[in-house]
């Protein structure tokens, strides 16, 4: 006795070995790239950014620790997470409580922070997505409503990775809600 699963599928294997094998090819003439002056990419990225309600401080390298501390000033956060790799310079103009993150740490406590401080693999202008791998300098993926994330070197082109040589020069933090 058959049930009716096995009476649906056998009909749908008779369906498809009668059916004729199509040898059509598909044409794949969509845009994959485009190459824009370092100026106009980074404008893209940011409008991109911006349009996603994200707030963007660019800097120069140099920078970095003044302006990470001034945007975690501005927003109130008193208790930041940070992955374990981060560059510990980032926070040298931070004053308040820094919790390094591991598996260790129960979620809740880590909710009870006022926010997170990574850096990235790779940032892709043409659709503002910010790139996190797992390397140690950007956690676990596990964090409370506010990241502050360091963009990579490189903006690059859709469907390309840029080098994973990273410039800490491009800022973005909002709130997940």
């Amino acid at each position: 006795m058959t049930t009716a699963r096995e009476t649906v599928l056998g009909r749908v294997r008779d369906a498809l070995a009668l059916a004729p094998v199509a040898d059509t090819p598909v044409p794949r003439a969509y845009r994959t790239g485009r190459t824009l002056p370092d100026q106009e990419r980074l404008a893209l990225f940011t409008d991109r950014l911006v349009d996603y309600k994200a707030q963007v401080h660019p800097c120069t390298a140099d920078r970095t620790a003044e302006v990470v501390a001034e945007v975690l000033r501005e927003r109130g956060a008193r208790r930041i997470g940070v992955p374990a790799g981060l560059d510990a310079r980032w926070l040298t103009g931070y004053d308040g409580e820094v919790q390094q993150d591991s598996a260790d740490i129960p979620a809740p406590r880590l909710d009870a922070l006022d926010g997170v401080v990574t850096a990235s693999a790779v940032s892709c202008a043409e659709t503002g997505t910010i790139f996190l791998d797992g390397s140690p300098d950007q956690g676990g993926g596990r964090c409370p409503w506010c990241r502050i994330c360091t963009s990579a070197s490189s903006i690059c082109r859709p469907w390309r990775w840029a080098s994973r040589k990273r410039w800490p020069g491009w800022f973005r933090s909002g709130r997940r809600r």
